[in-house]
């Protein structure tokens, strides 16, 4: 499975034109989501899908869809696995408790390599699950500064 990622110009039909590319080269799509942003005019598309052995390189593949498009399109070719992410979090356990029992099962695609909260009271809890946790609080800072401390 890979997955066809594309951002370009908003205009009629390319989500035809992206799928028939797909077609030609024996690929079979087998999830997508595409949207507009209406403020910018801008059109993006998240296509998985399984090919036939050597039915296309990925080179091909990202050449002619990208002949199919607008001028100013970007289009990639992602493998798709687990992505290394950092968690923010507040000082609600809730959700971040969700997240680490996933993770620690395999349930997300992705490896969480750490978490950052501008409160200490879920350090314990991030620990518990052999992930680093960091705190990063925001009291008496700009927006600006602790944002550029997080980073």
């Amino acid at each position: 499975m890979a997955v066809l990622l594309v951002e370009c110009p908003d205009q009629r039909g390319l989500v035809h034109a992206i799928s028939g590319v797909l077609l030609r080269h024996g690929c079979n799509v087998v999830g997508n989501q595409e949207f507009v942003d209406a403020a910018s005019g801008r059109f993006y598309m998240r296509t998985e899908f399984d090919g036939p052995e050597g039915s296309a390189t990925g080179q091909q593949l990202v050449a002619e869809t990208l002949s199919s498009l607008p001028t100013g399109a970007q289009v990639r070719l992602a493998q798709p696995g687990p992505k290394r992410i950092v968690v923010l979090a507040s000082r609600e356990h809730h959700c971040l408790g969700d997240l680490l029992i996933r993770h620690q099962f395999g349930g997300i695609n992705a490896r969480i390599e750490a978490v950052i909260s501008n409160h200490a009271v879920l350090g314990d809890l991030v620990r518990k699950f052999e992930v680093p946790f960091h705190h990063v609080p925001a009291e008496g800072l700009e927006r600006a500064a602790h944002e550029a401390a997080v980073r």
